[in-house]
């Protein structure tokens, strides 16, 4: 009897005892491959090896000091995503009864020192409780450990040992960065950098020495943690901001995300969550130095598939979405008409293309500017004049500014994109008519009808055609976009290409179906053409930036 309850003691103890103190990934064969992916190459990234110490508590050894925290997953996650996403070389992870001062210390004080080379970087997160101390009229900042005591601060490891390991590791590295989830983290002491701005920087320029922390919250701000998020608010927001890409911000968007352009991000989804999650808690990531920086910590925005760099964009004309970075080679049918002809599609130059058609906000400001002219519904003189016009063919359309333009000739969108290139110095133009199909497929099988499948049921999802559009156009970006982040690909309004239909060079090539035609007319491969001089009620177009 005695020897049955101890081995259920035993193995109660087992099952709670779930730390963990390993190497995630070690010399990561992904790295190779997740480089080559985002077009990036390997030799030209800025840095050697990346590595990264991730520590997490959220089951401390005294839980009437150190209440539970629903942040389990946090440490694991951010481990997943350096490994498998951002392309980190050694990542270890250390949690709940694995973290010690003395396991702590050894890795910061020792093991990373010696392990790391002149350009390599390190980065550095923890999540779990803060403390503060206060002695006269300062205030002192603790991170518990698993076995800490209450009040005991000499059983916690003190905030400013992150400014001593940073003194210790950045002799021996390139860029550090320390993540702290934790309250009172704002007491680390570093000398805060204020409000960043994300300044558009080159790789080389980011690539220069640099050494940061950016922590949860300010000061003695306490940051929060809840289930239905999945854990702390200042993970989740890195990881978001992370993973889809969301924090390369639109006024500089390159494929690359810097740690102010993370900070940004950051506040910004802290702000959303406040409301729904806890009101109470305002509080403030900030971000702040360990050193003189020339360049800032960075990372790479993710990849999915094909080579392909997924932006994303609020704006349809300057950013996104969609980057090829070479030539790409792709089974493809083309269809003429009611016949499917095999056929092969080159891409052979860089491009970005927009991730929303162009809006009738967008166009009108190129008809303000003198550079457009008026679309068919508002062209003086027209029967179609909404205004003044004795056609109310228009009238029941979309039209307000976030709605596509339509009623527009090639020759139109063809003016808008030579008027944005004068205004920006940068390269637009119609996309040709193998750009946009290798857009609009998105890297998936030739076979497929649309970029999710052949699942015509699916489509409603994706687009507005005959069966859901209600007679009309609809505001752009409301349907889900295809893998590369493009919306309204399908349906919506036709999109003028660049190129002529056939050689006899009468028509143009127009793509991707539109709110009054039937599903088949949507369709990745079909193919349509229309008198550049139309100016249809469904007739609109997409823009493309030429990279260098």
């Amino acid at each position: 009897m005695l020897r049955v309850i101890f081995f259920f003691l035993f193995l109660t103890l087992f099952l709670e005892a779930e730390g963990q103190d390993r190497v995630y990934c070690n010399d990561n064969s992904n790295v190779k491959s997740f480089f080559s992916k985002i077009g990036i190459d390997i030799n030209k990234k800025g840095y050697n090896k990346s590595y990264a110490l991730v520590v997490g508590i959220s089951n401390y050894q005294d839980n009437s000091a150190f209440e539970k925290l629903p942040t389990k997953d946090d440490p694991i996650d951010m481990a997943k995503y350096l490994c498998q996403e951002g392309g980190f070389d050694h990542v270890r992870i250390l949690t709940e009864e694995k973290v010690s001062i003395s396991r702590v210390r050894e890795l910061m004080e020792y093991y990373y020192p010696n392990k790391l080379n002149s350009n390599d970087r390190f980065l550095f997160y923890w999540s779990g409780h803060g403390e503060d101390e206060q002695l006269g009229r300062s205030y002192y900042g603790h991170l518990p450990v698993y076995n800490s005591q209450s009040n005991k601060y000499h059983t916690m490891i003190k905030m400013s040992s992150i400014r001593d390991w940073s003194n210790r590791i950045q002799t021996r590295c390139k860029q550090t960065l320390y993540l702290v989830d934790s309250c009172y983290s704002g007491l680390i002491g570093s000398v805060p950098q204020g409000n960043s701005n994300a300044k558009q920087l080159t790789l080389n320029q980011l690539a220069y020495p640099s050494h940061h922390i950016l922590s949860a919250g300010s000061g003695r701000q306490i940051t929060y943690a809840h289930q239905e998020l999945g854990g702390g608010i200042f993970t989740r927001a890195i990881l978001d901001a992370l993973r889809t890409g969301k924090a390369d911000k639109s006024n500089i968007k390159d494929g690359v995300i810097s740690i102010a352009e993370l900070q940004l991000h950051i506040k910004e989804y802290v702000r959303i969550k406040n409301d729904s999650y806890a009101r109470n808690y305002r509080i403030k990531p900030e971000l702040r130095h360990l050193d003189t920086n020339q360049g800032e910590f960075y990372f790479f925005v993710p990849s999915n598939s094909n080579n392909q760099i997924v932006r994303v964009s609020n704006a349809s004309q300057a950013e996104p979405i969609a980057q090829s970075s070479q030539l790409i080679q792709q089974n493809i049918p083309q269809a003429t008409h009611n016949f499917l002809i095999p056929k092969m599609i080159n891409i052979q130059n860089k491009f970005e293309i927009g991730k929303y058609e162009v809006t009738i906000g967008e166009y009108k400001a190129c008809v303000s500017a003198g550079g457009c002219n008026e679309p068919e519904w508002l062209g003086k003189g027209s029967e179609y004049n909404i205004n003044i016009g004795s056609d109310d063919y228009y009238k029941k359309m979309c039209l307000e500014d976030n709605c596509p333009i339509m009623g527009v000739r090639w020759y139109d969108a063809k003016a808008y994109a030579k008027w944005l290139s004068e205004k920006t110095g940068k390269r637009y133009r119609l996309p040709t008519e193998n750009e946009w199909e290798y857009v609009a497929k998105a890297g998936k099988p030739s076979e497929w009808k649309w970029s999710f499948g052949n699942d015509e049921n699916e489509l409603t999802k994706y687009a507005w055609y005959h069966k859901n559009s209600n007679g009309t156009t609809h505001k752009v970006g409301q349907k889900l976009a295809n893998p590369w982040g493009v919306h309204d690909i399908y349906g919506n309004v036709w999109e003028w290409c660049e190129d002529w239909y056939s050689n006899e060079q009468r028509s143009k090539n127009i793509r991707g179906g539109s709110w009054v035609l039937n599903a088949i007319n949507t369709r990745s491969a079909y193919r349509n053409d229309r008198n550049p001089s139309n100016r249809n009620i469904d007739m609109g177009f997409r823009i493309l930036r030429t990279l260098p």
